[in-house]
């Protein structure tokens, strides 16, 4: 039986949008993956480290069969190298980046390791990321509490497509 898993994308490269296009369209070809929807593309401010270019970021929502969350993300990070990302330890680890693919949520499983943790350790105080899985699927819980009640319990705004937090 597949697993609803879902992934948080990002970047904030020259052709960001493309980038992620380009993601989106390699997890559907994935062993044992199939892209079901995909949240609207948003502009939002970098966290951590701010002095970088704005993000774009998107949600998406996949069928997994057959693979387990280490399995997935072992996938996911072969696309981001495939697409170009390269982890520099000596660079700021939230700075820029051609991709990003994070493993948010997969399926009702909580994963410790010492490569993931699930549902994602800090997705609940980020709107690029509540906002999107929202949009897609309104009735998620995290915690079991709302995707609303978690967005919430901080501030943040939308404009159009920008994402402001």
């Amino acid at each position: 039986m597949a697993q609803k898993v879902y992934l948080g994308l990002g970047s904030n490269g020259e052709n960001a949008k493309a980038s992620l296009e380009e993601a989106l369209a390699g997890l559907d070809t994935l062993c044992g993956v199939r892209l079901v929807q995909c949240s609207t593309m948003y502009h939002t401010e970098p966290q951590g480290f701010r002095d970088q270019p704005w993000f774009t970021n998107c949600v998406c929502e996949c069928a997994v069969e057959g693979l387990d969350p280490e399995s997935m993300l072992r996938q996911c990070l072969a696309l981001e190298e495939k697409l170009g990302r390269v982890r520099d330890p000596t660079k700021p680890r939230f700075g820029p980046r051609v991709i990003d693919i994070d493993l948010l949520l997969f399926g009702d499983i909580t994963w410790q390791s010492e490569t993931l943790l699930l549902p994602h350790p800090r997705m609940h105080t980020r709107a690029f990321v509540l906002y999107p899985l929202w949009e897609i699927a309104p009735t998620c819980l995290l915690y079991g509490k709302s995707l609303s009640w978690h967005l919430s319990q901080f501030a943040w705004r939308k404009e159009g497509l920008a994402l402001y937090q």
